[in-house]
């Protein structure tokens, strides 16, 4: 994976304003669709490229994006899950046969 998108050519940002934002009928002062300057904001942040740069969950609730509907005494958190196969280097029979078994040994929570 790492060879192929270091192979990629870099590619322009798209302007997620243009795309998404607040669209106007012609004499409106209010939109009739499209998403505020801080939906799209949060929006950019969710959708960038590096995963390490992307906020977390708690990260994205607290953005003023959410600040009508965000209640942090009333979220329930966690910590990180650790995938324990996480920079195991399997063959790809060995995959399948893993992944199958956590599906059939899965237990859902209770």
């Amino acid at each position: 994976a790492i060879n192929y998108i270091s192979r990629l050519e870099p590619r322009t940002k798209i302007d997620f304003n243009q795309l998404f934002g607040f669209k106007y009928q012609s004499g409106e002062a209010d939109p009739v669709s499209g998403v505020s300057l801080q939906g799209i904001k949060l929006l950019d942040r969710l959708l960038t490229f590096d995963p390490r740069k992307r906020p977390t969950a708690a990260e994205a609730l607290a953005d003023p994006f959410f600040s009508d509907y965000h209640e942090p005494t009333d979220e329930p958190s966690m910590e990180p899950m650790i995938d324990e196969h996480q920079d195991a280097n399997h063959s790809t029979a060995q995959w399948k046969s893993l992944i199958w078994s956590m599906i059939t040994n899965f237990q859902p929570p209770s």
